[in-house]
């Protein structure tokens, strides 16, 4: 249906298959996502102006988001995630507005390295924490850059 999608309606997921061939496995448990493609900025200055004048230098990439892990039950896509975390592993996601192989979906597909931790509020469920930066990767000699994909 047309019109603003409600972050209970995006999806992430992470590929269990190859490059080529991805496998998108869903993370239903996931809460609150949110990506900055934040930029860095060089002072290109000269004294030919009273301005600071700066240029686009390079574009970062994080990925933050919670997981609502429960307790007692196997969980292979938090397994998953915290491998990615604890070990140097480098793996691709994708952040969907809607499922992924729904015509019209739009996601945005890259490789990451992780980071994680844990949020236990007194009042709150547990969560854990994972932060996911862009990193470089190749296939066949080629750098993979981060896409834009509409299905």
């Amino acid at each position: 249906m047309p019109g603003p999608t409600p972050g209970r309606e995006a999806k992430a997921y992470y590929n269990s298959g190859s490059f080529g061939t991805p496998t998108w496995t869903l993370m239903p448990q996931v809460v609150d996502l949110d990506w900055d493609a934040a930029a860095s900025w060089a002072d290109v200055s000269s004294r030919a102006s009273a301005f600071k004048m700066e240029a686009k230098a390079l574009t970062g990439l994080v990925v933050n988001f919670g997981y609502r892990r429960r307790q007692g039950v196997s969980d292979t896509v938090f397994t998953a995630l915290r491998g990615y975390a604890l070990a140097l592993t480098k793996q691709e996601l994708a952040l969907a507005d809607g499922a992924i192989a729904t015509t019209t979906t739009q996601y945005l597909r890259a490789t990451y390295q992780f980071e994680m931790g844990r949020s236990e509020p007194l009042e709150d469920g547990c969560i854990e924490n994972f932060s996911a930066h862009l990193t470089y990767e190749e296939d066949a000699t080629v750098m993979r850059e981060p896409l834009w994909v509409v299905v």
